[in-house]
Formats: C-alpha cells, structure tokens, sequence
C-alpha cells in the first residue's frame, strides 16, 4: 500500500515495487477520479483513485535511457509534436546540445 507516497503528483517518477515497472503520471481526471500514466515503452494508461492506493510504489527518479538502441518511432506517433511529453524528455537528454 502507497500510504507514504500518497496522492499521484502529475510529472513525477513512481516504480512499481511489485513488478519494477517504472511510469510517469501525466494527468489526472478529478471529474472520474482517474490518474494518466505513461510508461517508459510510450504506452499511456489509467488507473483509477482506488487501485492507486492499494500500488505498492516508490517515487523514482527520471530513467535513463539509451536512445540509440532504441526504436522510438512509436513515440512519433503518439506525441508528434509535444516536446514537453516525459518520453520526449528521455530521448532529449541523450542529444547534444550545440
């Protein structure tokens, strides 16, 4: 149970203790009660006020991730043109900066 990490925090870090699944919390709904979450693979979830108490999670730092080796044309598609989104975060940091 989450009872220390509390309420999600929009554009923070949490590790799933359970399965070491590590998301980014995008949004929340408060119409709905539910929390947006995106994965470092791009996908972008819900979970709803409930479920997130009962999460046994950590607050994490940003991953690092090499982007090199890794194929982000999916993340093309769902954020063409946010650079602000947290997966277009990630691939920013292992570019140069001139």
């Amino acid at each position: 149970m989450n009872i220390a990490i509390g309420a999600a925090q929009i554009d923070q870090w949490y590790t799933n203790l359970d399965t070491g699944d590590v998301f980014f919390v995008t949004g929340y709904d408060q119409k709905s009660g539910t929390i947006e979450v995106q994965s470092l693979d791009g996908d972008v979830t819900e979970i709803d006020e409930e479920t997130w108490v009962t999460l046994p999670l950590a607050l994490s730092e940003q991953p690092e991730v090499n982007t090199e080796d890794t194929d982000n044309d999916h993340l093309d598609e769902a954020y063409p043109d946010d650079v602000n989104s947290p997966v277009a975060k990630i691939a920013s940091r292992g570019q140069d900066l001139d």
